[in-house]
């Protein structure tokens, strides 16, 4: 059989990671996986969270991973631990991860674990003085600033900012749908079966009627105490 698996050639990769929080009302958890570029790992990536369930954040290494370097690394695990063969693709991602194995110029992280806002012209003021900046992402308790090296004595000495010399930025959190639309659809399911009468017929509706009238009617369907 043949393999026509979709193989991108690269030095380097990002890894995303999602984590399951128990704050949440559920156990700890993470999920790894390789972000090579090709523009819609993200999204795959989202969907299997998705198809798990639960909430999840999902981060990002501030930093590139060196292919080659990682490849080294891992050359000796399947002989000196064959009962790891099994999970060769976890170990791959391990592999990218180790702290030398960073792809060209190193890239620090600041967490700014608030929500005020006072705080930021201050740290701006200080990266702008370095001229290091290079982007900014807002997290889920605060922010995180991608900058380059430099001497972080001086920033780290304010209040809820901390140096994260190899880490992940935040991009987005996954959650399960939301109960409403769960409803939605359990309601057109029961109620529009009669958009079957013809074949691929369910019209003529405009964006969002469908929505309103499931909406509508489990509305009415809860004042009767139907559901």
């Amino acid at each position: 059989m043949s393999n026509r698996e979709q193989r991108i050639l690269t030095s380097s990769v990002h890894v995303l990671m999602g984590l399951a929080r128990p704050s949440h009302g559920q156990k700890s958890q993470c999920m790894r996986s390789v972000d090579k570029g090709r523009g819609d790992e993200l999204r795959v990536f989202e969907a299997k969270l998705r198809a798990i369930g639960g909430y999840w954040r999902i981060h990002r290494t501030v930093n590139a991973r060196d292919v080659e370097k990682a490849r080294k690394w891992l050359l000796c695990k399947p002989i000196n631990h064959p009962e790891k063969a099994s999970y060769i693709d976890s170990e791959w991602r391990t592999a990218l991860l180790q702290p030398e194995n960073i792809y060209g110029q190193k890239k620090f992280m600041l967490d700014v674990d608030t929500k005020d806002t006072s705080i930021l012209p201050k740290i701006e003021y200080l990266i702008a003085k370095e001229g290091v900046f290079i982007e900014r992402h807002e997290s889920p308790n605060g922010w995180h600033y991608i900058t380059m090296p430099f001497d972080t004595r001086e920033i780290c000495t304010l209040e809820d900012v901390t140096l994260v010399r190899d880490g992940y930025y935040f991009i987005k959190e996954v959650d399960e749908a939301p109960k409403l639309e769960t409803e939605r659809i359990d309601w057109m399911d029961k109620h529009c079966s009669f958009v079957c009468d013809e074949e691929y017929n369910i019209g003529p509706y405009k964006i969002g009627e469908l929505r309103k009238m499931a909406d509508d009617g489990i509305r009415i369907d809860k004042e009767k105490g139907n559901t």
